[in-house]
């Protein structure tokens, strides 16, 4: 566990208005523009061949007059044309049913609305990319095995997009429920979804990046795995940061991972940040990535509060990011013991 001094600040509240909707009228209104930007190169090459086709043929019938054959041609060409059109539009009719479904299934497995906790403050967020989420994130408490009362934080990068990534993220999501309802203890959590993500990872090549905490609210204790995750950090009270950098191998990487239980006690006042490396390697119009150091200088501020927190990471994001489309997901856990 890294450990960085830090001075104490105050800070202050800041509103940050969501995204603007993906189903808006003005994005409808440019369908034709965001078609032909969705054809591939060869397409666009094999179109503007048979475009120019057919304008040539139409240009001889103009100056010759029908009683010449290139009215044949013409009209092949024509067909060829509207058969090339209808098939894009097909296609890019497919995608977007894929697109509105997995955007669907992410709105539905993310939760939307914190849980009340006694002892805990909690806030989340997420920024779907220009696809489709493939981010998952919870808190909800849970019963241990040695019937106490613990709080469960997870937070899953699932390998790949659309309507993939969506199935995947669902199919993790339940699999997960079920054991963090089990007996077993963290570690051996990790291992269980480690294989069970190799089974469905076709060798390796579909793996998650997940943390995973447990959290006892009568004592501050934050046990945690992070499997290939981006450290998380924690803002101290007394003024500094830590880093909780145990890490292990993602879930579905190898088949037989094994995973390293970290430990870190939370005194009231200190605040659990958890973010994707979307967060990291988010650009602005100059290609400028985010950057790691951006978070921490904001948790260097000083906080009061678990959505103050949370809204200072976003107005801060939304500062250097602007309106620019995102390769990925940016998603924010804040856990913030209050008592």
């Amino acid at each position: 566990m890294t450990t960085v001094d830090l001075p104490a600040a105050g800070g202050q509240h800041a509103q940050v208005p969501g995204p603007p909707g993906r189903n808006s009228g003005a994005a409808k209104r440019r369908f034709p523009p965001f078609l032909l930007s969705k054809i591939s190169p060869t397409r666009r090459i094999a179109l503007v061949i048979v475009g120019l086709f057919e304008v040539s043929e139409v240009v001889l019938l103009w100056r010759r007059g029908l009683e010449h054959e290139d009215w044949i041609a013409a009209i092949l060409g024509l067909i060829v044309l509207l058969l090339l059109l209808g098939f894009e539009l097909v296609e890019h009719a497919a995608t977007r049913r894929d697109h509105e479904l997995s955007q669907e299934i992410s709105e539905w497995l993310l939760p939307h609305t914190p849980p009340s906790i006694q002892g805990v403050e909690v806030a989340f967020s997420s920024r779907m990319a220009n696809h489709v989420g493939s981010d998952y994130f919870n808190v909800f408490p849970r019963l241990a095995s040695d019937r106490s009362h613990r709080v469960f934080v997870v937070m899953a990068d699932v390998a790949g997009t659309g309507l993939q990534g969506a199935l995947l993220m669902a199919t993790f999501q339940a699999s997960l429920r079920v054991l963090v309802d089990s007996s077993l203890t963290l570690c051996d959590l990790a291992s269980e979804m480690n294989q069970w993500c190799w089974d469905r990872s076709l060798e390796g090549r579909h793996f998650t990046m997940a943390f995973l905490a447990d959290y006892d609210p009568r004592t501050g204790t934050l046990d945690y795995v992070s499997a290939g995750h981006q450290p998380a950090a924690v803002s101290r009270v007394r003024g500094h940061l830590e880093r909780l950098d145990v890490a292990g191998f993602p879930l579905g990487a190898l088949a037989d991972s094994q995973y390293e239980l970290g430990s870190v006690l939370l005194d009231v006042g200190d605040t659990l940040v958890v973010f994707t490396d979307g967060v990291i390697k988010a650009e602005n119009r100059w290609r400028e990535q985010f950057g790691e150091e951006r978070v921490l200088s904001v948790l260097r501020t000083g906080q009061t509060s678990a959505n103050e927190t949370l809204n200072r990471l976003k107005a801060r994001m939304l500062s250097f990011c602007g309106s620019v489309r995102q390769p990925d997901d940016l998603s924010f856990i804040v856990l913030r013991r209050s008592a």
